[in-house]
């Protein structure tokens, strides 16, 4: 009796994990949708999924999204590649059909710009637009997707890195309405292994290599030394991860009963205000208070970062308001963006304000590598530059040394990268200290999920 290769009795596990009954779906008729790229996690994913779905006559509907934001012998060489690669199965006996679905030329950057993101998020909004239609189209229960162990790696140290908490902490889920990631408990090694087995090649994306990305950085550099230096520590991450999601959904659940509670349960739409007892808010305990928060945010529409010292001062005042507990506290307002909370006695009131201005001004001198706590939260500053160093709220007139040796305005580059004219003075810039100029040689756009834009100060300046 042949036995299953190691991967596909994962990728069975990940499936159950996930809640696929294979049975059920073959009793049902039913079929099976993958997303796949190219890449070596999709086409693993696809590989695994036609050795095992032909054991229970499943069908495979694939879907690959040609986003038309890079050269076209790489975008449309990739769809190429999935189309000939489903083909291919099909010829084998493997009941597979390939769509592909293609975005408008520019489409991704119209987005982009219409909502002053970044081309991944906007591009990622379109694909995941996409993959709804697909599943509809073809009454689908699940679309598998292929992200791996690695992702989920390297997601947590990038959240941990960029301050977040909460939900945002918890890393990629497993389950997500009917997106499944049943490879998510597999290691990279793994499929590329498995692959090679097969002696089926893939795609690589030239862009997984730009340090200018922190996902890269952490995958280039700091996951090597953590491997290095610290045996097993990616296991022993996500076994915490794992517990501490646990206590997460937990308090989600507490701030989404009180928030039902007082707004009710059918918030289909942004409001413009909404308003809490004051009593009850403040004396929720404090994980609770912060959830809360984000769930009145969520339902006035803003979906920005809000930065956690900003929350953290609004629970403050809020556990001020609970200690004195008398008539006399008066009414106080604190802000951030377009956003205000009022405060009083007997109510605290989240509303929109569109003609708010919030000016945000901060510095801080940088000794040496380390965690930094700003506005937009805790930050780490890495080891590269030559310390000491200022890191501060930009101005109107800062400009940043270019790989050319000239000069950019800060406010041109936060503009190329689409961030949000009220964000941008959460994101610091880096100040030379050691150098008579004192020069802005940094701007550290990762704090808020964006690029980095560092200078190197050697014989030949290099702009990342």
């Amino acid at each position: 009796m042949q036995h299953k290769p190691i991967l596909e009795n994962q990728l069975v596990s990940g499936l159950k994990r996930c809640g696929v009954n294979l049975t059920e779906l073959s009793a049902a008729h039913k079929a099976l949708g993958a997303a796949v790229s190219g890449g070596a996690d999709s086409v693993c994913l696809l590989t695994g999924l036609c050795s095992v779905c032909s054991e229970y006559s499943i069908p495979i509907k694939v879907i690959t999204v040609n986003h038309f934001i890079r050269a076209d012998s790489e975008t449309c060489g990739d769809a190429e590649y999935v189309e000939d690669l489903c083909a291919s199965f099909k010829q084998k006996g493997f009941d597979v059909s390939c769509t592909v679905y293609n975005l408008k030329r520019g489409q991704v950057q119209e987005l982009s710009d219409l909502k002053g993101c970044g081309i991944e998020a906007a591009a990622r909004e379109l694909r995941y637009n996409a993959f709804d239609s697909f599943i509809k189209e073809n009454n689908l229960d699940y679309l598998c997707l292929a992200h791996n162990k690695n992702d989920q790696t390297e997601t947590v140290l990038m959240r941990f890195l960029q301050g977040s908490s909460g939900t945002a902490k918890e890393g990629i889920p497993y389950v997500r309405g009917s997106y499944v990631r049943p490879l998510l408990w597999t290691s990279r090694d793994c499929i590329e292994e498995y692959l090679n087995s097969k002696k089926i090649g893939w795609r690589t994306d030239l862009t997984n290599t730009d340090t200018a990305y922190l996902r890269n950085r952490i995958r280039g550099k700091l996951i090597p030394l953590l491997n290095q230096d610290f045996p097993g520590w990616d296991n022993a991450v996500l076994l915490g991860l794992e517990k501490e999601s646990l206590d997460s959904q937990c308090l989600q659940n507490q701030a989404q009963d009180f928030f039902n509670r007082f707004m009710g349960e059918g918030i289909s739409t942004p409001v413009s205000q909404l308003a809490f007892p004051g009593p009850d808010f403040y004396s929720l305990d404090r994980a609770i208070k912060l959830r809360v928060l984000t769930l009145a945010l969520n339902a006035l529409g803003i979906n920005e970062r809000i930065p956690y010292v900003f929350l953290r001062d609004v629970c403050d005042y809020a556990d001020n308001y609970n200690r004195r507990n008398n008539s006399n506290c008066g009414q106080s307002v604190k802000s951030f963006a377009d956003v205000s909370l009022v405060f009083s006695q007997n109510e605290l009131l989240i509303k929109k304000s569109a003609d708010l201005q919030n000016e945000i001004v901060f510095s801080v001198i940088i000794k040496e590598s380390g965690i930094c706590e700003l506005p937009s939260g805790q930050f780490f500053v890495p080891d590269i530059f030559d310390f000491p160093v200022m890191l501060r709220s930009c101005r109107l007139d800062d400009v940043v040394r270019t790989a050319d040796g000239g000069t950019k305005k800060v406010n041109d580059v936060l503009s190329d990268w689409h961030v949000p004219v009220w964000q941008r003075n959460c994101i610091p810039v880096v100040q030379a200290l050691n150098e008579p100029e004192q020069n802005i040689i940094g701007i550290l756009g990762s704090c808020l999920g964006y690029s980095d834009w560092i200078v190197k100060l050697d014989n030949k300046n290099e702009n990342k």
